[in-house]
Protein backbone atom coordinates (compact mmCIF):
# COMPACT_ATOMS: atom_id res chain seq x y z
CA UNK A 1 0.00 0.00 0.00
CA UNK A 2 1.34 3.50 -0.99
CA UNK A 3 0.34 6.60 0.72
CA UNK A 4 -1.73 9.22 -1.76
CA UNK A 5 -2.10 12.88 -2.27
CA UNK A 6 -6.24 13.05 -3.45
CA UNK A 7 -5.70 14.49 -6.17
CA UNK A 8 -4.22 11.32 -7.26
CA UNK A 9 -7.07 9.36 -6.77
CA UNK A 10 -8.69 7.71 -10.33
CA UNK A 11 -11.30 7.47 -11.52
CA UNK A 12 -12.85 10.80 -10.39
CA UNK A 13 -16.31 9.08 -8.74
CA UNK A 14 -13.75 7.72 -6.52
CA UNK A 15 -11.86 11.23 -5.77
CA UNK A 16 -15.28 12.92 -5.03
CA UNK A 17 -16.34 10.58 -2.33
CA UNK A 18 -12.93 10.24 -0.31
CA UNK A 19 -12.70 13.98 -1.06
CA UNK A 20 -16.15 14.55 0.57
CA UNK A 21 -14.93 12.18 3.60
CA UNK A 22 -11.98 13.58 4.16
CA UNK A 23 -13.15 17.11 3.96
CA UNK A 24 -15.87 15.75 6.67
CA UNK A 25 -12.85 14.32 8.92
CA UNK A 26 -10.21 17.21 8.52
CA UNK A 27 -13.61 19.52 10.37
CA UNK A 28 -13.96 16.93 12.77
CA UNK A 29 -9.93 17.58 13.99
CA UNK A 30 -9.12 14.57 12.45
CA UNK A 31 -6.22 13.97 10.03
CA UNK A 32 -6.81 11.66 6.74
CA UNK A 33 -4.17 9.44 5.21
CA UNK A 34 -5.12 7.61 1.98
CA UNK A 35 -3.55 4.68 0.49
CA UNK A 36 -3.65 2.99 -2.77
CA UNK A 37 -4.48 -0.51 -3.26
CA UNK A 38 -4.62 -0.52 -6.70
CA UNK A 39 -4.45 2.20 -9.37
CA UNK A 40 -5.66 0.18 -11.86
CA UNK A 41 -8.56 -0.84 -10.72
CA UNK A 42 -9.31 2.75 -8.43
CA UNK A 43 -9.45 0.52 -4.73
CA UNK A 44 -8.23 2.73 -2.52
CA UNK A 45 -8.52 2.83 1.93
CA UNK A 46 -8.39 5.91 3.68
CA UNK A 47 -8.63 6.16 7.49
CA UNK A 48 -9.66 9.33 9.54
CA UNK A 49 -7.81 9.41 12.54
CA UNK A 50 -8.58 11.18 15.88
CA UNK A 51 -5.91 12.57 18.54
CA UNK A 52 -8.76 13.13 21.18
CA UNK A 53 -11.61 9.52 20.53
CA UNK A 54 -14.85 10.96 19.63
CA UNK A 55 -17.70 9.97 21.84
CA UNK A 56 -19.96 8.19 19.60
CA UNK A 57 -20.28 7.72 15.69
CA UNK A 58 -23.09 6.27 13.70
CA UNK A 59 -23.29 5.60 9.80
CA UNK A 60 -25.86 4.84 8.12
CA UNK A 61 -27.39 5.04 4.63
CA UNK A 62 -30.39 6.93 3.46
CA UNK A 63 -32.90 4.71 1.62
CA UNK A 64 -33.13 7.08 -1.77
CA UNK A 65 -31.42 6.07 -5.60
CA UNK A 66 -29.14 7.31 -6.04
CA UNK A 67 -28.08 6.70 -2.31
CA UNK A 68 -26.50 8.93 0.43
CA UNK A 69 -24.44 8.21 3.62
CA UNK A 70 -25.18 9.66 6.66
CA UNK A 71 -21.94 9.64 9.44
CA UNK A 72 -23.40 11.52 13.13
CA UNK A 73 -20.54 12.44 15.41
CA UNK A 74 -21.01 14.38 18.44
CA UNK A 75 -18.52 17.18 16.41
CA UNK A 76 -20.29 17.35 13.22
CA UNK A 77 -23.09 15.73 10.98
CA UNK A 78 -22.91 15.32 7.03
CA UNK A 79 -24.79 13.42 4.60
CA UNK A 80 -23.84 13.14 1.10
CA UNK A 81 -24.50 11.30 -2.31
CA UNK A 82 -22.63 8.24 -3.36
CA UNK A 83 -22.61 7.64 -6.96
CA UNK A 84 -24.95 4.70 -8.56
CA UNK A 85 -21.60 2.69 -9.60
CA UNK A 86 -21.34 2.31 -5.68
CA UNK A 87 -22.73 -0.23 -3.35
CA UNK A 88 -22.06 0.33 0.20
CA UNK A 89 -21.89 -1.71 3.33
CA UNK A 90 -21.65 -0.15 6.45
CA UNK A 91 -21.34 -0.77 10.06
CA UNK A 92 -23.72 1.09 12.42
CA UNK A 93 -22.78 2.65 15.52
CA UNK A 94 -19.74 2.34 18.31
CA UNK A 95 -18.83 4.88 21.22
CA UNK A 96 -15.10 6.21 21.99
CA UNK A 97 -13.65 6.05 18.59
CA UNK A 98 -9.76 7.08 17.53
CA UNK A 99 -10.52 5.99 13.96
CA UNK A 100 -12.99 5.11 10.83
CA UNK A 101 -11.83 3.57 7.57
CA UNK A 102 -13.51 3.63 4.15
CA UNK A 103 -12.50 0.98 1.54
CA UNK A 104 -13.44 1.26 -1.91
CA UNK A 105 -13.18 -2.18 -3.92
CA UNK A 106 -13.96 -2.94 -7.60
CA UNK A 107 -16.31 -5.85 -8.08
CA UNK A 108 -14.70 -7.62 -10.35
CA UNK A 109 -16.49 -8.20 -14.23
CA UNK A 110 -18.49 -5.10 -13.62
CA UNK A 111 -18.04 -1.04 -13.79
CA UNK A 112 -19.24 -1.17 -9.89
CA UNK A 113 -17.35 -0.23 -6.79
CA UNK A 114 -18.18 -1.87 -3.09
CA UNK A 115 -17.77 1.24 -0.32
CA UNK A 116 -17.28 -0.30 3.17
CA UNK A 117 -17.45 2.06 5.93
CA UNK A 118 -15.79 0.79 9.18
CA UNK A 119 -15.71 1.90 12.64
Amino acid sequence: MEAVEIRQVEPVHVRRVLRYIKNFCERMGGRAEISEISKELGEYDMTCMFDEPLSFIDVSTLISRPERVMITTERGITDFQVPSKFWISVSSAKTNIKSFTISIRKIIGTENYRMEIKI
